[in-house]
């Protein structure tokens, strides 16, 4: 997961449908999937500031952006 969730979730604005894909193949909501891959996927779309991938995962998953920075500071800024 540590390798496909960030690869997914760094194409989710341009490319929304790998994600529904690959969540159809898990059998699990988006919602669910990007929540529970936060930790993998944050790290590495803040090192790049990818602005609009991180605002979408965002509204996917109902919490706003800088709570998503503070619920996981500590994964963001080991790498």
């Amino acid at each position: 997961m540590d390798s496909i969730a960030p690869y997914v979730m760094g194409r989710i604005k341009t490319h929304p449908q790998g994600l529904f894909d690959l969540c159809s193949l898990m059998s699990t909501s988006a919602a669910s999937f990007i929540a529970a891959t936060l930790q993998h996927t944050l790290p590495p779309l803040f090192a790049n500031s990818e602005r609009d991938n991180l605002e979408t995962i965002s509204k996917e998953i109902g919490m706003r952006l800088h709570d998503m920075f503070l619920n996981y500071a500590s994964k963001i800024l080991a790498q």
